[in-house]
């Protein structure tokens, strides 16, 4: 029986791979130059001007961790008073790691300092943050062009499916 489950379990994950189905949540590097194993994404924010400014990345192929490393996420919104005395609210969403995400996120920031890594959620590039320093505490914030309303849905995908 102990066979039979863990043959189904390989079965229903190599069905997900050939479906082409991902994650949720990906982190993974990106690189300066196209490689044989990475992919052009693209990354798109808002423009000053009131239009969209897109970017192109080389984004390595392998998953440095992915929705098995986060223990929790949820929406906040950041409240930030500017110069002129307006408040400005950004919507993030919060992520908490597992025990063993927190240790490889930090050996992946750790050892990835001066490098981007783009964080996908649904295949989607939503940021790709230079890492300055090695990130130990075990939470990080995702920041991206999206409203409160979609930074909550995204919140509540990517909780449902993390390591609980």
């Amino acid at each position: 029986m102990k066979k039979l489950m863990l043959l189904l379990a390989a079965g229903l994950a190599f069905g997900t791979v050939l479906a082409g189905a991902a994650p949720v949540l990906q982190i993974r590097l990106v690189l300066d130059a196209p490689t044989a194993d990475s992919e052009v994404l693209s990354i798109t924010s808002p423009a000053a001007n009131g239009e969209t400014h897109s970017i192109d990345l080389n984004v390595q192929d392998t998953v440095l961790l992915d929705e098995s490393a986060i223990k929790s996420a949820k929406e906040v919104v950041r409240k930030f008073k500017l110069a002129t005395g307006q408040e400005l609210e950004i919507p993030e969403i919060e992520i908490k790691f597992t025990s063993a995400g927190k240790q490889l996120f930090a050996q992946v920031t750790g050892q990835n300092i001066g490098k981007k890594l783009a964080i996908l959620i649904n295949g989607r590039v939503y940021c790709a943050p230079t890492i300055r320093a090695a990130l130990t505490t075990g939470k990080a914030e995702i920041t991206g062009s999206f409203t409160e309303a979609e930074a909550k849905a995204l919140a509540a995908d990517i909780d449902a499916v993390c390591a609980k």
